[in-house]
């Protein structure tokens, strides 16, 4: 007697049929997707080329938004420092030191008229608002000898910031120290103070100067103080004892002064903020300037002249 299978288990090997209807809707949209894609390879990096030629012409094409804002960098060479200053070694450029020309001399009075003012400058490449004293970035470099008096006329030229000046190193009075709130007030805007500096006759050495309020030295109010110490051998109007100059006894032609400092491609009260917020745990900022090679093969040199620029 034969025994029918079960329900259970005829239902389990049953295949369903399929309907050629179903079939064909399936499959219609893979067909029309396989035959639109070479079409999608060609025409989205066309796309993408012009995107990018038409945002390469648009920089020659669009205006730079910080020339209608921001005044061109002012550049003010030996001749027209002259005429604003007394000091006929700031007709010299600023780098270039000339011991020869205060070694052999007594010591006599410096007058000095300087214009701390702001400007935007590119000093390493960077657009930034710096400060600049008669015109220069970084500060004009002083030559004294020892003995010297400087009468140094600072005029305030900034907009609603107080300045001072601090002499760093300098045996001075207290009162022409140029520590604001402490030995003085600082110069208001639109004022003018005199510094009156005697170098006592027993100090000599590379020194400088910079500014004493708020971040004024990280935004480049600052310059180079050189007191060169007089020929320990007597002179008969100049013309002897020169043979014992240090370019002929050290071999070398031309003596420069080279300052070197931390520079940042931010304001100095944003570098300051950051360093004071909870974020920065203690943490000092790098300076952005530390790897120019990153983004440009050009370099600046501090104190040199604001024309040039030298490769490395």
């Amino acid at each position: 007697m034969e025994r029918k299978p079960s329900r259970r288990k005829s239902r389990i090997f049953e295949t369903p049929e399929r309907n050629e209807s179903d079939t064909g809707s399936q499959n219609a949209p893979a067909r029309r997707t396989t035959k639109y894609w070479p079409c999608g390879i060609v025409i989205c990096p066309l796309i993408l080329c012009i995107l990018s030629a038409l945002l390469f012409l648009q920089q020659f094409t669009t205006p730079d938004p910080l020339r209608s804002v921001l005044s061109s960098p002012k550049v003010h060479h030996g001749e027209t420092l002259h005429s604003q200053v007394h000091n006929p070694d700031l007709a010299r450029p600023s780098i270039e030191l000339h011991p020869e020309d205060h070694i052999y001399r007594g010591a006599v009075t410096q007058h000095l008229d300087w214009v701390v003012a702001e400007d935007y400058l590119r000093p390493d490449g960077v657009l930034k608002q710096v400060y600049l004293v008669n015109g220069i970035f970084p500060g004009p470099t002083i030559e004294a000898c020892s003995g010297d008096t400087l009468l140094i006329n600072v005029t305030n030229a900034l907009q609603g910031e107080p300045i001072s000046i601090h002499w760093h190193g300098l045996h001075v009075h207290n009162t022409m120290d140029g520590v604001p709130g402490v030995t003085q007030n600082a110069i208001p805007p639109g004022s003018t103070f005199m510094y009156n500096l005697t170098i006592p006759q027993d100090q000599s050495g590379t020194f400088w100067y910079h500014g004493h309020t708020g971040t004024s030295r990280a935004d480049g109010l600052y310059g180079g103080f050189v007191v060169h110490a007089p020929s320990s051998r007597p002179t008969v109007r100049g013309l002897m004892a020169r043979d014992s100059a240090e370019s002929l006894q050290y071999g070398y032609e031309r003596e420069f002064l080279l300052l070197i400092g931390d520079w940042y491609h931010q304001p100095g009260a944003q570098v300051l903020a950051w360093y004071m917020s909870i974020a920065s745990f203690g943490n000092e900022e790098a300076s952005t300037a530390l790897w120019p090679c990153l983004l440009d093969p050009w370099i600046a040199l501090n104190n040199r002249p604001t024309s040039r620029t030298y490769q490395t």
